[in-house]
């Protein structure tokens, strides 16, 4: 069990180290894709639909914030 000791100190150091990129590539993702969405169906149906996709994407962006935020206080 103690021969475990050295390998298990390493993963976890990586895995605290890796926390706040994973969680900045998630967020980004995540609003790359609202724009994307946005845009598409921008350019396919200029009026009436974008709106829909605005308040979608709001609460989207209120979610994520909600979960950055509690994954944050978690990790720290």
């Amino acid at each position: 069990l103690l021969l475990l000791l050295p390998l298990m100190f390493v993963i976890e150091l990586i895995s605290h180290a890796v926390r706040p990129m994973s969680l900045g590539l998630r967020l980004r993702g995540n609003m790359v894709g609202d724009h994307t969405v946005l845009a598409i169906f921008t350019d396919l149906v200029p009026i009436g639909i974008p709106v829909l996709f605005y308040m979608i994407g709001m609460f989207v962006c209120f979610i994520q914030a909600f979960v950055f935020t509690l994954l944050s206080m978690v990790y720290v």
